[in-house]
């Protein structure tokens, strides 16, 4: 198939075969065309030659990257959608207590959206996704925002998708979710769509450090904010996904200024 915008060639003559049970990740710049072509994947735009076709019968479920902020609660939004999805109130209440609690959010269940953070929204996304069972999950960059705590819950709930039979599509930045999720990875760029060697990615190990802050004007060397894959930073406490091999290297910079090892996990996000 090829995709255009406005006279600029996006795709041309690319094709991508996603078998049942396939979790493929598309990696690549900003830009290059990653959420449009989940966007063709879920039939939500067209192409301008060729044609993407799925089984008949597949449900699937897209989650973008820039969730729309109604003016709905979240549990609000979460039970309309299930109703439309056919579940019955009584089976929305379990399912959204359970999903409010995993992600944290159950205080936030009465909040109304357009006053949720993008990460937050995020989460009502993805937790929108898991209300019923699809055949496919299209996400698009669905970390972007997400705290340490609640991406591992995520990766814990796709694994679980995945070892249902389920079948995913996702485009992300970040390598420890390639590695942890993905058996097929793609790279999108000047308009092809290029497979990748998954070895690349699965050679490596992370680590996820707590540290709490023992000083109140504490910043992260620029040196570790750059060797880290993933940072959240809250008033107390810093948490970090990083590569093994850095991980005592940081530790070792960071004591010293002020911060003190909280947590340590290997290869267990």
């Amino acid at each position: 198939m090829s995709k255009s915008y406005n006279g600029h060639q996006l795709f041309e003559k690319v094709s991508l075969n996603i078998p049942a049970g396939a979790a493929i990740a598309l990696v690549g710049h900003n830009g290059a065309g990653k959420s449009t072509l989940l966007k063709i994947i879920g039939g939500l735009i067209p192409v301008n030659q060729g044609s993407c076709t799925l089984k008949h019968g597949l449900k699937l479920c897209y989650v973008p990257e820039h969730f729309p902020k109604t003016r709905l609660t979240v549990k609000s939004y979460l039970k309309q959608m299930g109703l439309i999805e056919g579940l019955t109130s009584i089976e929305l209440e379990t399912k959204i207590d359970s999903l409010l609690a995993a992600y944290f959010m159950t205080e936030m269940e009465n909040t109304v959206m357009s006053q949720l953070s993008k990460g937050s929204l995020q989460k009502v996304g993805v937790m929108q996704a898991f209300l019923t069972t699809s055949d496919i999950l299209l996400l698009d960059e669905p970390l972007a925002g997400q705290d340490s705590d609640s991406q591992k819950v995520f990766i814990r709930m796709v694994t679980k998708f995945l070892n249902q039979g389920g079948t995913i599509v996702m485009s992300c930045h970040e390598p420890y979710l390639v590695q942890r999720l993905a058996n097929t990875v793609y790279q999108v760029a000047d308009g092809r769509i290029k497979l990748q060697e998954i070895i690349a990615f699965q050679s490596n190990a992370y680590d996820y450090l707590v540290f709490q802050k023992l000083k109140d004007d504490l910043t992260l060397p620029e040196d570790i904010q750059q060797l880290a894959e993933k940072i959240d930073e809250t008033n107390q406490l810093v948490r970090l996904i990083v590569r093994h091999e850095a991980s005592t290297h940081i530790i070792l910079t960071l004591l010293p200024l002020g911060y003190e090892l909280r947590g340590l996990e290997c290869e267990n996000l």
